[in-house]
Parts: C-alpha cells; structure tokens; sequence
C-alpha cells in the first residue's frame, strides 16, 4: 500500500542543510514528495533507490514538523489503520 504523501518545491526542502546538496541537481521549481514515514524522494510513487533524504538523517524530523508544518491528517492514519 501507498502510504500518504505531500509535494513540496525543491527550493522549501532545500533549507534543510543536509539535503541541499543532494537536491542542488534538481530544478528550484520541481517538486519532491515527503512520505508519512518521512522518507523524502524525487517521485511520489518510489522504489527504494529513489530516497533522497531517509528518517534517520539528523534532525530531519524536526526540520518536517517545524519548518515543513509536514502532519499526516487523520484520514490518512485511519485509512493505514484498516489494512
């Protein structure tokens, strides 16, 4: 199953210092996809190769909840619940 995910603009994830220079290759105006388990990759639809910055990377979470306002709404939660 697809887990629940939000587009954002190269240029808003590339304050995050970490993953400046991993998306420094893409245009300013596409857009990357942050998962609800934080993974954040090239396309909305991704294998694993297509990570651009993972979970675990130092203080990315906090980067998604502060600066991001990155939340999974409700429905999203409830709809992973029921499988």
């Amino acid at each position: 199953m697809i887990s629940y995910c939000r587009a954002y603009p190269v240029d808003q994830v590339a304050r995050f210092a970490a993953a400046a220079a991993v998306l420094a290759e893409l245009d300013a105006a596409d857009f990357v996809y942050l998962s609800a388990d934080l993974t954040l990759r090239r396309d909305a639809v991704g294998q694993d190769g297509a990570v651009l910055v993972s979970a675990d990377t130092p203080g990315w979470a906090a980067f998604c909840r502060e600066e991001l306002t990155f939340v999974v709404p409700d429905f999203a939660e409830d709809a992973g619940a029921a499988d």
